[in-house]
């Protein structure tokens, strides 16, 4: 599990991205998912099908001037949480969010690391949110 300093890092870097690239007039959201990415690349691809996720769920909700909302992005803050190994993390996800993150964990179970692959499982099942 990550620090709690590690993860406000995480958390800050995050807006930080968003902040910046909104600023140079780049894709906001594309720019926020690489940040995401690069702090979970150890991973492998279990980061991206969550980005998927997010993104698809992110253009299905309006934004304020084409730009993601704080919202969004403490909500890829929480999934960072858990990918860390906090159990805590997840409060705000919704019965659909748990339902794409186990089917994400599921499908990369054959690449992840086995501790991390059960501390995910692990907090997916205490919340009786398996499939």
């Amino acid at each position: 599990m990550l620090s709690m300093k590690r993860q406000q890092k995480i958390d800050a870097e995050l807006f930080r991205c968003a902040k910046v690239a909104g600023q140079q007039g780049q894709d906001v959201t594309a720019q926020v998912a690489a940040c995401f990415a690069g702090f979970h690349r150890d991973l492998g691809g279990l980061p991206e099908k969550l980005l998927g996720y997010w993104k698809k769920t992110c253009t299905a909700s309006p934004s304020v001037g084409g730009r993601l909302s704080d919202e969004h992005i403490i909500w890829l803050a929480a999934l960072s949480e858990f990918l860390s190994g906090d159990g805590s993390a997840g409060d705000g996800f919704s019965r659909e969010d748990w339902d794409a993150i186990f089917e994400a964990v599921n499908s990369e179970a054959d690449t992840l690391p086995i501790e991390t692959l059960s501390s995910l499982l692990s907090v997916i099942v205490e919340r009786g949110m398996f499939g």
